[in-house]
């Protein structure tokens, strides 16, 4: 009965090796236009640091989008008021609004690796930085909880209210976390996906001028 359940053990094995293989095989690729693209040409675009990586819109399939995105919102005191409510943070209308967004469990997130000690140097510096360049901090809200492993657990995180954040400025699921920065008139500039710290300042000195 052992050997009868080592050689299931290793068939299942097997079986889910062909599927993934026969996955990636059958995997289709578009550019930020949505139009299909071959794998090296997928590669060479993703690898320019231009463009993230995101599943695509159908089975099987992977899409670039821009990490960059600037736009404007209308009603930015409803984006204020809700905001204001979630965090119990008084805001400032005449300072650009800078958030950090967690988007939920990820490959990215999800190891719990990060040491924490670093990871509180880290942000600590990034909030410095924020406050040294516009005098106010950063306001750090999350989709929801899995993902917020002890390395990210001791900020201050509130609940995307209504979705609002993530509906007005990260429509899909950018990995590792992304951050926007809002300046008073609506106008505003979105980062997708892991990034530097200095980002974060270089955003909040463009949206302070």
């Amino acid at each position: 009965m052992k050997q009868l359940g080592e050689l299931l053990m290793i068939v299942c094995f097997l079986f889910a090796g062909i599927i993934n293989a026969q996955s990636t095989k059958h995997l289709r690729y578009f550019n930020q236009d949505n139009i299909k693209i071959s794998k090296s040409e997928f590669q060479t675009k993703r690898d320019s640091g231009e463009f993230l990586e995101i599943p695509g819109d159908s089975l099987n399939s992977l899409k670039l989008v821009f990490r960059e995105e600037e736009g404007s919102i209308t009603d930015i005191e409803d984006l204020y008021e809700k905001l204001a409510s979630a965090s119990e943070v008084e805001i400032n209308k005449t300072k650009p609004l800078v958030i950090i967004f967690h988007p939920g469990e990820d490959r990215c997130n999800s190891s719990g690796s990060t040491d924490i000690k670093s990871s509180k140097k880290w942000y600590a510096e990034l909030d410095q930085g924020v406050f040294k360049i516009i005098g106010t901090n950063p306001i750090y809200i999350y989709k929801n909880k899995s993902g917020l492993l002890k390395d990210k657990s001791f900020l201050p995180w509130n609940l995307d209210p209504d979705g609002t954040v993530e509906r007005l400025f990260f429509k899909n699921h950018y990995p590792c976390g992304s951050f926007t920065v809002i300046s008073p008139n609506g106008t505003y500039i979105s980062y997708f996906g892991e990034f530097p710290k200095e980002y974060v300042w270089a955003a909040s000195r463009l949206k302070s001028k």
